[in-house]
């Protein structure tokens, strides 16, 4: 940081008046007064781990799409005050030129207040834990939160996340970062995502949705602290559900800017990943701005997969439906598992990051031996769930070659026993019936 000198300073060692100097700077060298408040200064240090997790989010965005969107579950914590005065836009009028403008009184937020923990994901607020007054969150305490609340209300509310893996962000405050808690989260295989230091602006709770939740309870007085919950209770439901996919898109388009505004792009070298990309992803050509382009403009559906281990399995299962021999069927799927390897193969000499830096970062010969062991065990695993035993199962057989089963099944089979049971059984009454009927009638005729 260069030093600061006045006008005043400027005119004493240059022996020129200070109407000269101020002159001088504003009208010749074109100089203004100039400061930005920003929360903390940022060494080389942070900048660069700033870079490498853009980097790498930007990476697996890349490789999964919304399947790896829809797996972070994000959450952190807030104070919501008893009273928050409005921002000078909210209370701002509309008046004629000639009427005096409105006078604001700066007003400080209130005593009382009530801290709140919020997780979401994708489609919405997850948990919403309003914390007792007088409680210390600590690190055994936040564990327990996750623990007793937040794995419960997902297992509740969005079972599917944990089957398919939660993807679990949060800054690195002291409290989240400590060992208790990350033991908790391996303990339950929830991936972390790393959070940089003092960045706010990557944090989808502090950048949206905070500052929503916030604008619906400015102005408002709240007197004791069940009012405080309630009323945070009513501000996040009328948060459109919208909103939340709209906080992912921000985060992509932060994260995004953040990787390609990198002061010192070929100083900096991203740290490697903890999942291997898929072999799609390495023979493709578009860069990871593409990826985010398609998704922010609403192009990208959720749900929709592009790895290519479910394009294997799809294969896989119309080669299965396609064939009278199930056994022989798997074996018109290898070829698309060699076409994928000889993609694996064509990249190994790659000396820029594959997905478009130009800087390089990974490479991919160093994922080759896990991505070719996890094909092959995608591949038994199909094969075994798929095989069908023809001997056996005749009737699946059938099905999966699409022939017609002219034998009689076992409802009509039933309803025939049925009937012809019922006939008996009436032929046999009808019998006894005529015969008591004939003895009724000749037992009258001995009594007259």
């Amino acid at each position: 940081m260069t030093g600061r000198k006045t006008c005043e300073e400027i005119s004493t060692e240059t022996s020129m008046s200070r109407t000269s100097v101020f002159r001088v700077l504003t009208n010749k060298l074109n100089k203004k007064k100039f400061s930005k408040w920003v929360p903390h200064l940022l060494t080389d240090e942070h900048k660069e781990s700033r870079v490498n997790f853009s980097r790498n989010f930007l990476w697996r965005f890349k490789t999964k799409q919304n399947d790896f969107l829809v797996r972070i579950v994000t959450g952190d914590e807030t104070w919501v005050y008893s009273w928050d005065p409005e921002r000078k836009r909210q209370s701002a009028e509309r008046r004629g030129f000639d009427e005096p403008r409105s006078e604001k009184v700066r007003r400080k937020q209130g005593a009382l207040k009530v801290m709140h923990m919020i997780f979401f994901y994708m489609n919405g607020v997850i948990l919403r834990w309003p914390v007792p007054i007088g409680t210390t969150i600590n690190a055994q305490y936040y564990k327990k939160v996750l623990q007793d609340k937040l794995r419960p209300a997902i297992r509740k509310k969005r079972p599917g996340l944990l089957e398919s893996g939660i993807l679990f962000h949060h800054d690195n405050a002291p409290v989240h970062t400590a060992r208790a808690v990350t033991d908790v989260l391996a303990g339950y295989k929830w991936e972390l995502l790393e959070h940089p230091r003092y960045s706010p602006d990557l944090a989808p709770c502090d950048f949206h949705l905070f500052p929503k939740m916030k604008e619906h309870l400015r102005g408002q007085r709240f007197e004791t602290e069940e009012d405080i919950i309630q009323a945070t209770k009513v501000a996040i439901k009328k948060l459109d559900k919208c909103s939340y996919v709209t906080a992912f898109k921000d985060w992509l388009q932060r994260i995004e800017k953040c990787a390609n505004n990198a002061s010192n792009p070929e100083t900096i070298q991203p740290t490697l990943i903890t999942e291997a990309p898929t072999l799609a992803i390495e023979s493709s050509t578009d860069s990871p701005t593409s990826a985010v382009e398609s998704f922010t403009n609403g192009t990208t559906k959720v749900g929709e997969f592009s790895t290519v281990s479910k394009e294997i399995s799809t294969d896989i299962t119309t080669s299965m439906e396609s064939s009278t021999d199930s056994p022989t069927a798997i074996e018109s799927s290898t070829d698309s598992v060699t076409a994928a390897e000889s993609a694996t193969e064509s990249t190994q000499n790659l000396d820029s990051c594959p997905i478009g830096c130009t800087v390089a970062c990974i490479n991919i010969t160093t994922y080759e031996a896990e991505a070719k062991e996890k094909m092959q065990e995608l591949l038994e695993d199909n094969q075994k769930r798929m095989f069908v035993d023809t001997a056996s199962l005749s009737k699946q057989k059938r099905k999966k070659t699409s022939a017609t089963d002219e034998r009689p099944s076992s409802q009509a089979t039933g309803a025939v026993a049925i009937s012809i049971l019922v006939t008996v059984f009436l032929f046999l009454i009808t019998g006894d019936i005529i015969a008591v009927t004939s003895y009724l009638i000749v037992l009258v005729k001995d009594c007259r």
